[in-house]
Parts: C-alpha cells; sequence; structure tokens
C-alpha cells in the first residue's frame, strides 16, 4: 500500500508541474500584434503621408500678401506676377474668392529623418450653397524647408474640383530656390513652373511626385 501511495503521489506531482510549465509557457506567449514592427526603408518617396490643406476665403490683397510671405518677394512682385497671369486678378468679382491649396509630401529617407516640401496653389474660386468649384489657378509654386529645388512643377486643372500635379527636380543643400514661369491655368488647361536652385552641386536626392489634389 506504500509503494502505491508513493508512486501516485510521484504522479500527481509530476501532473502539477506539467500544468505549471505550460501556465509559464502561456503567459510568456507573445501575439503577432504586439510585436514590434520594422520599417523597411526604400528609395520611394511616402506619398501615404500626404497633407493636403485649404485655406479660407482670401481676398486678392491677401492672396499678395501670402505670396509675398511663402516665397520671400516683395508685394509689388506678387502682384506683378499674378496680375500678368490672369487678367481676372485685376477685379475680383462678388460671387468670387481665392484659396490656397498647399499639397505637401514627405521623404523619410533624406538623412534618415522627415523631410517634406510643399506644392501651392492658388486658385479663383466660386461659391453656391453646397456647389464650390475652381475657375482657375492663379499662381504655383513649390518649396522646400531645408533644400533648393531645380526642376519642373507641372500642373492642371482637369476639372473644376480637382488639380493635377507632378514635380520633377532634384533637391541640393546650401542652396535657395527661385521661381519662373507659370501663368494662370482654367479648366483642362496646364501650366508649367521653372524652378532653379542658387547651388546645384551639393546634390541630395531626385525628387519625383505626381499627384491629384481634390477640392
Amino acid at each position: 500500500m506504500k509503494t502505491k501511495s508513493f508512486i501516485a503521489s510521484i504522479l500527481l506531482c509530476s501532473s502539477l508541474l506539467g500544468v505549471l510549465g505550460f501556465s509559464t509557457l502561456a503567459t510568456n506567449t507573445v501575439s503577432a500584434s504586439e510585436v514590434p514592427k520594422i520599417e523597411i526603408a526604400t528609395e520611394e518617396l511616402d506619398l501615404n503621408s500626404d497633407q493636403v490643406t485649404i485655406s479660407e476665403n482670401m481676398t486678392r490683397d491677401e492672396v499678395i500678401q501670402s505670396i509675398s510671405n511663402e516665397f520671400g518677394i516683395s508685394k509689388e512682385q506678387a502682384e506683378q506676377s499674378i496680375s500678368s497671369n490672369s487678367s481676372q486678378m485685376r477685379r475680383q468679382v462678388a460671387d468670387e474668392n481665392f484659396v490656397l491649396l498647399r499639397a505637401a509630401w514627405q521623404d523619410h529617407q533624406i538623412n534618415n529623418s522627415v523631410e517634406g516640401g510643399t506644392a501651392y496653389f492658388y486658385c479663383r474660386t466660386t461659391e453656391s450653397g453646397w456647389f464650390r468649384a475652381i475657375k482657375e489657378i492663379i499662381y504655383a509654386g513649390f518649396n522646400h524647408p531645408k533644400y533648393g529645388f531645380s526642376g519642373t512643377l507641372q500642373y492642371g486643372l482637369p476639372d473644376p474640383n480637382r488639380i493635377h500635379y507632378t514635380l520633377n527636380g532634384a533637391l541640393y543643400s546650401h542652396a535657395t530656390t527661385s521661381i519662373s514661369g507659370g501663368g494662370s491655368v482654367g479648366v483642362n488647361g496646364v501650366g508649367t513652373v521653372n524652378l532653379s536652385a542658387t547651388v546645384t552641386s551639393n546634390f541630395i536626392k531626385n525628387v519625383f511626385v505626381t499627384k491629384d489634389v481634390s477640392f
């Protein structure tokens, strides 16, 4: 009897140890959702982080001031640019407004940090009730917060609620960007802005972005 009791005790202890061992393993198990994700760097622009912002309605004078601020030119130069681009800008019709659409992209591959660039579209619009539409892009440009850019910004207005643009060129360090060309663009029209970097010896990276911006 003593032998049977001793064997039973050993079996009971083994069972308890097995249960405890399984419990410990179950406790240390990590679900797939809890495993940290490793981001693999690529040479492609991360366009999933795009941000498009639309300003409040602006007056003609506010457009001129905004262009002056964003691109570092005088108010006189800004006024001359938009007046020569669009005859409609010489006057403001009662039911028309102006807005600024900013389309920003981010690139996580420049110096292992997030560096963004922004395309700017100043538009003449019309609104009535729930309806709104872009009648004309009166000015377009591109800025990078850290680097100079050399290349082109092509833009068009396929329909009154959508801007399509293509940015093609390269970024350079220790440089600023100057803008030439462009012009007003109506529905179904296209335009091109030429962007020049003051220094092109400090190459950083080629850039190619093509996107639609909804209004």
